[in-house]
């Protein structure tokens, strides 16, 4: 009997329908297993799945009674997922039934942004300094005894969800009101801001080693809250700054014990030093993952396949041949009137993906976090700066007219954005 993969929180349009179409490559059935609602969201990935499983990818518990049962008499070829919110379910799964993976304490500690950083700084990688606290007075007692500003942040999270920059105790409180809704009741994470230009790492293990395929250069609001208003790949940097960062990321997933699965890591560069930022065991989002595989011409999920199906993989082939950006749109906050410009954007041939959620009557709102972009263009190019000047030329030629209008934060993201 065919050993399946089990695709754990897989009914998401882009990479599910990504995955879906690397395992089929290497003729490899897949059980698709996600809540009801998004399953009833991909009736196009549920179609294609061989079997399809209602599983809430977000409760470990639930994930391991499902699979000590079904799991285990399927005899599965491996799980896997993409997801931010699976990964921790995956690893418990995998680790259950014997399979290939990282370990659900190694993905705890990924997760958790203050261990992660704790476990860096042990092994000699620079951090910020952090504390998790569970008051306003905490919070300002380390603010004392630090030198800032500090950045205020969700201890577990992703995006630029609850993120504010203070400069002094005097915006304290107004961090700690912004970062209420995202903590969901986890305490609050502090830290000394790390000064340099963002980046992140895209990769995938093979062998037990992270091999790096692309860097990416991030573009944002700056303060206070940061939200990435586009990406770039490969990133503008030195051979030599390059390397550097690569061989960090690749020393920090070993010294965490991380050596199975694709990677999305994000650094600082601060002159000639690199500082880790946060580490994922899964791809990038806001579509990272599609212009990691575009500009390498490598299948990132597939790779994983691969290995599980014991196949060989050739690193060599692991660097970027073209390039690749997304842009958000940015339209003033308010209640949109008209929108004009957008068919012709989404059908240039430079388009990879494109992205708009916004008609007349809709909401535009004050831009804080991830969560209020309301469209994206993805473009490709013969190189990073084609691709930059491409994305951007074709965001500008979109037209979103608004009126004022009281407006809400944080509506939920575009269908592409909550990817993973």
């Amino acid at each position: 009997m065919e050993h399946p993969l089990l695709l754990l929180g897989g009914a998401s349009a882009a990479p599910g329908r990504d995955s879906l179409d690397q395992a089929a490559a290497r003729g490899l059935a897949v059980w698709l297993a996600d809540t009801p609602a998004n399953l009833a969201a991909c009736p196009e990935l549920t179609a294609r799945a061989s079997h399809v499983v209602a599983l809430d990818h977000t409760d470990v518990a639930a994930c391991l009674s499902w699979a000590g049962i079904e799991g285990r008499a399927a005899e599965l070829a491996g799980v896997y997922g993409f997801r931010e919110q699976a990964v921790e379910s995956v690893a418990a799964v995998a680790e259950l039934l014997g399979l290939p993976g990282n370990g659900r304490q190694t993905v705890r500690r990924l997760r958790d942004k203050h261990a992660c950083r704790t476990a860096l700084r042990e092994a000699g990688f620079p951090q910020p300094v952090s504390l998790v606290c569970g008051t306003r007075e905490q919070a300002a007692d380390f603010m004392a005894a630090t030198n800032g500003p500090w950045v205020v942040k969700p201890p577990v999270g992703q995006g630029s969800s609850g993120v504010s920059l203070v400069d002094g105790p005097a915006g304290l409180d107004r961090a700690l009101a912004h970062l209420a809704a995202a903590a969901n009741g986890a305490g609050i994470l502090i830290e000394t801001f790390q000064p340099g230009r963002e980046y992140s790492v895209e990769g995938v293990c093979v062998e037990g080693r992270g091999h790096v395929l692309a860097i990416t250069q991030k573009t944002t609001t700056g303060a206070p809250h940061f939200v990435e208003l586009g990406h770039s790949l490969p990133a503008e940097l030195p051979t030599s700054t390059a390397d550097i960062v690569a061989a960090t990321v690749r020393d920090a997933l070993a010294a965490l014990g991380v050596g199975w699965g694709v990677f999305h890591a994000e650094c600082w560069v601060d002159g000639d030093r690199v500082v880790l930022g946060e580490l994922h065991n899964r791809p990038g989002g806001d579509h990272i993952h599609t212009m990691t595989q575009h500009i390498t011409g490598v299948e990132l999920h597939g790779t994983v396949f691969d290995q599980l199906l014991g196949r060989p993989v050739d690193t060599t082939a692991f660097r970027a041949r073209s390039g690749a950006a997304i842009r958000f749109l940015t339209p003033p906050p308010g209640r949109v009137t008209a929108v004009s410009g957008w068919d012709a954007v989404r059908h240039d041939p430079r388009v990879l993906v494109s992205h708009l959620d916004l008609a007349p009557g809709a909401v535009v709102p004050p831009l804080t976090s991830s969560d209020d972009r309301r469209g994206f263009v993805v473009a490709g190019g013969r190189t990073r700066r084609a691709a930059e000047d491409a994305a951007a030329a074709l965001c500008a030629a979109v037209t979103v007219t608004t009126a004022p209008a009281a407006v809400a934060h944080s509506l939920p993201a575009a269908p592409e954005e909550a990817a993973v």
